[in-house]
């Protein structure tokens, strides 16, 4: 079961004096988004007062901050939508697979999605190693490695386990070039 609460992206900064935030939008539809009655940060729910999109960012006036001397103490934070205000239905967004483990058919743990690039032609997942696990992959150690890029296609997706939070993915030759 999809978690009801929907990440769409983290408070980058307050926009003008008036306390609006500037969100950086992790969602894959934007549009859908700027119409939204309320969002939660900090576990805590604000009423939108309005909404504008910028770029890849949208502008949130939230009724219960009015100055932008409220806002540094949420600058970092997630910004979480109710699923319900966008869909009906079972569908998951791109958002709802950051954290999610990463390992390869062999079960080997590459690490966690930390973010997700829109290409145009396909997605990519940026993974963050994990090291430190006993059936982690095993990279040369005479690079630092802090990021893989997986890119989203059939010939390396394998299955996405939304239970245990776990994406199984099939390593193509030259993905990780120092695999040993």
């Amino acid at each position: 079961m999809l978690n009801p609460l929907i990440k769409i992206g983290v408070v980058t900064k307050s926009y003008g004096n008036f306390g609006k935030l500037k969100i950086k939008v992790w969602f894959e539809n934007i549009d859908i988004i700027k119409n939204l009655k309320y969002v939660y940060l900090k576990s805590m729910k604000f009423n939108v007062e309005s909404s504008r999109i910028q770029k890849n960012n949208i502008i949130f006036k939230l009724k219960e901050i009015n100055n932008s001397n409220e806002i540094p103490p949420l600058i970092g934070e997630t910004v979480k939508i109710n699923r319900s205000q966008i869909s009906n239905s079972e569908n998951f967004y791109n958002s709802d697979l950051i954290n999610f483990k990463v390992k390869t058919q062999n079960e080997k743990i590459l690490g966690r999605i930390s973010e997700i690039i829109k290409t145009g032609a396909n997605d990519v997942y940026v993974i963050i190693p994990e090291i430190n696990s006993n059936n982690s992959i095993k990279i040369k150690k005479t690079k630092k490695l802090k990021e893989i890029l997986i890119p989203v296609i059939d010939e390396v997706m394998q299955s996405i386990n939304f239970k245990d939070k776990i994406i199984t993915v099939k390593l193509l030759k030259g993905l990780i070039d120092d695999e040993v």
